[in-house]
């Protein structure tokens, strides 16, 4: 937790692409003096360890009169730490290019077919029951459209409209 707002232009959202200085003569004392590294490098150095790890990104939110930076400390996909000291061996990839392929490696893409087995393992789950079990980094619309598809494939139904809509395995 850190006391204080983000500078103005920047927001949570926007934390790894904008970059604002507090205080110009005290960052110039700063870098001159080798106590600080390049400007706005400290939230991209932090999501690339992160991702390089295989952890989750940080959850990042502003209150009405702090920041508070949250990290979960669990490593949610192994596999993405071999798959990226290999890409990166293999290939020069920038600061930027390590977090982005960090990133989408973390978030592959739900399949139809994780969705389907889902809905065997748990019929007549409402949406938010659906978004939560997936996981809430999926984004909404993704998920409808998969349900959508399974529908129309005729290998899922649903009961109910709206926030009353279940979904079972056809």
């Amino acid at each position: 937790m850190n006391p204080g707002l983000l500078p103005l232009g920047v927001t949570p959202h926007n934390i790894l692409h904008q970059s604002v200085r507090r205080n110009n003569e005290l960052a110039r004392v700063f870098h001159d003096l080798n106590l600080m590294g390049r400007e706005g490098s400290g939230f991209d150095l932090l999501y690339e360890v992160l991702t390089s790890q295989g952890q989750p990104l940080p959850k990042v939110t502003e209150g009405s009169d702090r920041v508070e930076v949250a990290i979960p400390r669990r490593v949610i996909k192994p596999e993405v730490i071999d798959f990226l000291a290999k890409a990166d061996g293999t290939f020069p990839l920038s600061q930027r290019e390590r977090i982005a392929l960090g990133i989408l490696v973390q978030h592959e893409a739900l399949t139809i077919r994780q969705l389907a087995e889902m809905l065997e393992r748990h019929p007549g789950a409402a949406f938010g029951e659906i978004h939560e079990r997936i996981g809430r980094e999926i984004p909404d619309n993704q998920i409808r459209g998969q349900l959508k598809a399974l529908v129309a494939e005729g290998r899922a139904r649903f009961e109910g409209e709206k926030r009353w809509r279940r979904y079972w395995p056809a």
